[in-house]
């Protein structure tokens, strides 16, 4: 009993605590976050981070959003999210010789509405 609350005593003083990317934080569904309205040109959502180790983004508006890291995002080149879709990664988990997929996770991110604008919440750590 006492193992395990001394490995879970060192798990949470290891792990940093979720931030905003940027910004000023505001509440946003219960937690901390950055709140961007992204409009039909590419608007930046977090600066690039190289201490990123995990990084969450969700629409929270009503149009649809195309995301990209280390890039101006279009609808072509960047991940869609729809209402209410997010978007998850823990960067090391992506480690390794090269870890092509890492150094992607920790550049800036921009996002772009399809019409109209929406809000986008973002957390990392």
């Amino acid at each position: 009993m006492k193992a395990s609350l001394i490995i879970v005593a060192l798990l949470l003083w290891a792990v940093p605590p979720l931030s905003a990317c940027g910004g000023s934080p505001t509440a946003v569904n219960g937690g901390i976050s950055e709140s961007v309205t992204v409009a039909t040109s590419a608007t930046s959502v977090c600066p690039a981070n190289t201490n990123r180790s995990f990084i969450l983004i969700q629409n929270t508006g009503s149009n649809t959003i195309f995301c990209a890291f280390g890039a101006t995002a279009t609808s072509t080149n960047g991940f869609q999210l729809t209402t209410g879709q997010y978007f998850q990664a823990v960067t090391q988990f992506f480690v390794g010789p090269g870890a092509p997929a890492a150094r992607m996770l920790l550049g800036s991110v921009s996002c772009i509405a399809s019409g109209g604008s929406s809000n986008v919440a973002a957390l990392e750590n």
